[in-house]
């Protein structure tokens, strides 16, 4: 930074930042969720979102159920929370959520509880799963917490 600075003299400002954190992603992190007789009907929609992050859009009567499927499948490898949970939290920044925002959201968020990853596949046959080794978008303090240096 010192000799960046001294090479540009007075001619600009330097501004560092940095995109919230990555997280290495062992195989065994690596997880893939299907349509199934057990998950499909209780879905609005399908899974959207993130591979870290997955937004579920249920039935209404489906909602614990749901959460039920991901803690017999995954365990405490995600957190199942409500929208309105996450908005009480405020994990996704003060204030409360647009009305757009929490219907693109749905109902459920499955959060990462660390580096495991998940993504919605619908193909049939396809067994190609998860293939990044690294993914962001979790809720880690270290992610959460964004460098920004300004010289």
């Amino acid at each position: 930074m010192a000799r960046l600075y001294t090479a540009i003299g007075r001619k600009a400002r330097i501004v560092v930042t940095a995109d919230h954190g990555l997280l290495d992603a062992p195989p065994a992190s690596r997880h893939t969720l299907r349509p199934s007789t057990d998950l499909t009907p209780l879905l609005r929609y399908p899974p959207s979102g993130d591979t870290r992050i997955m937004f579920l859009h249920t039935r209404d009567w489906a909602r614990a159920r749901v959460r039920g499927h991901f803690e017999r499948r995954f365990g405490n490898r995600f957190y199942v929370i409500s929208v309105d949970e996450a908005e009480q939290l405020e994990l996704f920044g003060p204030g409360p959520l647009s009305p757009v925002t929490k219907e693109r959201m749905g109902d459920l968020i499955a959060i990462s509880s660390g580096a495991h990853m998940i993504e919605y596949n619908a193909a049939r046959g396809s067994a190609r799963g998860v293939l990044l080794n690294c993914h962001h978008s979790g809720l880690t303090a270290d992610e959460m917490r964004i460098p920004l240096v300004i010289a």
